[in-house]
């Protein structure tokens, strides 16, 4: 049986821009790293954007071993910035943009 749990905002971002930072180390597009993790690309995408809002742990410990490493090091700021910086990235609403008014009829 396999539980998924509501992960806090601020551990949504950090995962996303841990999983991005080390992303680009490896120089992948979002793409390409999901097909060689196993995920499907718009999920990837979902958890680089932070917008996953539901995550399973073994999700986490998938995206570590993508990485190739232990997962209490993939969880592991890599300095203080780095959480600063999650703390002030705002996420934008999962799902499609409403239109701000229909368009004009002929």
């Amino acid at each position: 049986m396999s539980f998924k749990i509501k992960i806090p905002m601020v551990l949504t971002v950090f995962i996303g821009n841990r999983s991005k930072q080390l992303r680009l180390q490896k120089g992948l597009t979002q793409e390409q790293f999901a097909e060689y993790a196993g995920f499907n690309y718009k999920f990837y995408q979902n958890i680089e954007s932070a917008r996953q809002k539901y995550m399973r742990i073994d999700t986490v410990e998938r995206l570590a071993q993508a990485f190739e490493m232990p997962i209490w090091e993939f969880l592991t700021p890599p300095d203080e910035n780095f959480l600063k910086s999650c703390k002030k990235r705002k996420v934008g609403k999962t799902g499609r943009p409403k239109l701000a008014s229909k368009p004009p009829k002929e």
